[in-house]
């Protein structure tokens, strides 16, 4: 779960660096912590619906982008925070498949990805429809599991 709240961050950081590359150089020559995904969510001003209508005409956006990621984020938070007191309680550490948490994982991981395909392609919407019919046709078939963005 850890490794799908990173996935979900790095696609939001490469968008607000692509969109933001001063501050990209800025936190390049400095090397210090550049923002956060958490800050760029709980802000609320990334990825909201302002901010994607520059991209996309508005009946084109289903749902608001940044409440969908903020709740994704949050689910995926407790397991990066409110299970680390159990995992720091446990003696031994039996490796063996679960399968309700794999099928748990599974959803999970299909939100992740959706949701990342989803925010792509938001912000280069105009250079997916430039694309050949082949390719489209790939990106909408996961975008339409989402249902944030009409294709």
């Amino acid at each position: 779960m850890i490794s799908l709240r990173s996935s979900l961050e790095l696609t939001e950081l490469y968008l607000y660096y692509f969109d933001h590359p001063v501050e990209f150089q800025y936190f390049l020559k400095n090397r210090k912590k550049g923002s956060l995904p958490s800050e760029l969510i709980n802000k609320g001003n990334f990825l909201v619906k302002k901010y994607c209508l520059l991209f996309i005409d508005k009946n084109k956006l289903k749902k608001e982008v940044h409440t969908e990621i903020e709740k994704t984020y949050k689910d995926l938070s407790f397991y990066v925070h409110g299970k680390l007191g159990r995992l720091q309680t446990l003696t031994t550490f039996p490796v063996k498949f679960n399968e309700s948490e794999f099928s748990n994982f599974m959803k999970k991981w299909e939100r992740v990805v959706g949701l990342s395909n989803s925010i792509l392609a938001v912000r280069f919407y105009s250079e997916i429809n430039k694309m050949d019919k082949e390719k489209k046709m790939q990106i909408h078939s996961v975008l339409k599991k989402i249902r944030i963005l009409e294709v």
